[in-house]
């Protein structure tokens, strides 16, 4: 028997062909809704951070991100206090449910024998464009998940419903989109840097499964029971959660690390993506203590901070290659491009490999260029390596690695060479 939510929810979501990367940010998407605004880490004069999540599952069409989202709806929709949006809802209707005196989502706890409230709303959406295109005002409904993201209080001004107030809002949100649809949003500048800073795009490809008939074994089953009973408890868990001193120090040794690497990126996107994620390393950092079965105490050791930090660099090269593409570069879309075929890789690859599906969008002294920018901004790392082909003389060939995944990368090629061709530096 696993003792965390996480490892559970990797048990249940077995045996389908969602991507698991949908899956691990689906689970931390169904914790974020089960303990809401109950749990918080204080960050100096910034304040609270809440543990709410906005996730965009992105992918091809076809590549099972809808599966992975309702799993986790069930989830929630099964504990039965949690308010989930209607598929298809305007701004105002939004507004109104979440700050009327009689709200649905109106959510109370008690903290040092004194009564909390915030108001709930779990957001799911099998296409997110359809969602903020509900009211036929996208922008407006943007411009609110933007100003609501963190916010103590939400005031809203209306010509002909009056004012319309928000205390406490909490809006946690996992929706599916392409990757084309997210690019196109971007160009039409209906969505812009303030919502794409808050939002975790999980990219994720299809993995080839052919899986006719999903079952639920018995070892799923009882992962299920066990998911479901520790969001029962999350129910009655509340209060700050406290650095370890141990956690506090690896923090701040990541987050100057980070500082310094945001401070020389040259791709605006990824320097916007490397500013939030500070914020986000916490926010999952609180959701992996509170996935612990036998959580207790609301403390962020340096094994959640270590965690967090990887988790939220999976995701950071399909967030900023998803975004990239959306520039008035003419070469923006063959940057992207590049990033995502080797962030996917398990191996460095060469420039013919890299070339090959860019051939219509670039020349190949274009495509050079584009190698030797990525080089400068240091998201690749160039080798060359004298390559011995069977019967043929050797040859220099340069290979390229993400120079997040430089290391993985590379020692796979030398084992890949030394097993087929047999090749040294």
């Amino acid at each position: 028997m696993t003792n965390n939510f996480l490892s559970d929810y990797d048990i249940y979501t077995e045996g389908n062909e969602s991507p698991r990367i949908f899956h691990i940010w689906s689970a931390l998407s169904t914790l974020s809704n089960f303990i809401g605004r109950r749990v918080w880490t204080e960050w100096g004069i910034i304040g609270n951070i809440y543990p709410q999540l906005y996730v965009i599952l992105a992918g091809d069409p076809g590549c099972k991100k809808s599966t992975a989202m309702r799993i986790s709806r069930r989830f929630v929709q099964g504990r039965g206090d949690v308010v989930i949006a209607p598929a298809s809802i305007t701004k105002e209707a939004m507004t109104q449910m979440m700050g009327s005196d009689k709200s649905p989502c109106l959510t109370v706890f008690e903290y040092l024998k004194e009564r909390q409230e915030f108001s709930h709303l779990a957001v799911y959406a099998d296409e997110f464009v359809n969602l903020i295109n509900s009211g036929g005002n996208p922008i407006g409904m943007i411009d609110f998940f933007t100003e609501v993201w963190g916010s103590d209080l939400f005031l809203e001004n209306t010509k002909n419903k009056g004012n319309q107030t928000i205390k406490a809002p909490y809006i946690s949100m996992l929706a599916c989109m392409t990757s084309d649809t997210v690019r196109s949003l971007m160009a039409q500048k209906i969505i812009s840097g303030g919502m794409t800073r808050r939002c975790i795009f999980a990219y994720g490809k299809s993995e080839g499964k052919s899986i006719p008939f999903p079952t639920e074994t018995g070892e799923q089953k009882a992962a299920h029971l066990r998911l479901a009973s520790h969001g029962q408890y999350l129910k009655n868990l509340a209060g700050p959660c406290v650095w370890t001193p141990e956690g506090r120090a690896f923090f701040e040794q990541w987050y100057h690390s980070n500082t310094k690497r945001r401070e020389r990126e040259s791709n605006s996107v990824l320097a916007q993506f490397l500013e939030t994620k500070p914020e986000y390393v916490i926010k999952i950092s609180m959701l992996l203590a509170l996935s612990a079965y036998d959580v207790r105490e609301l403390r962020l050791e340096a094994s959640h901070v270590e965690r967090a930090t990887e988790l939220v660099t999976l995701v950071e090269n399909g967030s900023s290659d998803i975004l990239s593409g959306t520039g008035r570069n003419p070469m923006a879309l063959v940057q992207a491009d590049v990033l995502k075929t080797l962030g996917l890789s398990d191996i460095a690859l060469n420039a013919k490999q890299l070339y090959t599906p860019n051939r219509g969008h670039a020349t190949w002294q274009e495509f050079q260029d584009v190698l030797a920018g990525l080089i400068a901004t240091r998201d690749l790392q160039e080798y060359a390596l004298n390559v011995t082909p069977p019967n043929r003389p050797a040859i220099v060939v340069k290979y390229y690695t993400l120079t997040e995944n430089d290391k993985s990368q590379f020692e796979a090629l030398k084992a890949e060479i030394g097993k087929r061709q047999g090749g040294t530096l």
